[in-house]
């Protein structure tokens, strides 16, 4: 599957991605289809963070207080995706403390920590 887009440049770019991925960034919204064989980016990574941060107000979503950085639910060494479902807005803290735990793991983890 070809996938493209442009850069934050707004240079274009092309590249190669298992049928899954582009499946896994169709179903998301982040990309659209433009013919069997050929996908087009929505999103670049800057875009995705501007997004992502304003939806969620600069609020962590894991402990409430401010937060500038960007946690993916699904890390991408679990075969996440930069897409803005995928996201959310986490402050440096939690974001080092979660690190590549999965987002229901974590969660649970934080639950158990502030009940004990």
């Amino acid at each position: 599957m070809l996938y493209g887009g442009r850069s934050v440049r707004g240079y274009r770019y092309e590249n190669i991605i298992s049928y899954d991925k582009a499946k896994k960034l169709v179903e998301e919204g982040a990309v659209g289809k433009v013919h069997s064989n050929l996908i087009h980016n929505f999103f670049n990574w800057k875009s995705v963070r501007e997004f992502v941060l304003e939806r969620d107000g600069y609020t962590c979503h894991y402990c409430g207080f401010y937060g500038d950085t960007i946690d993916h639910k699904v890390p991408n060494s679990k075969g996440g995706a930069r897409t803005p479902n995928n996201c959310v807005c986490a402050c440096i803290e939690c974001n080092r403390n979660k690190a590549d735990i999965g987002y229901e793991e974590y969660i649970n983890n934080v639950e158990l920590i502030e009940q004990g």
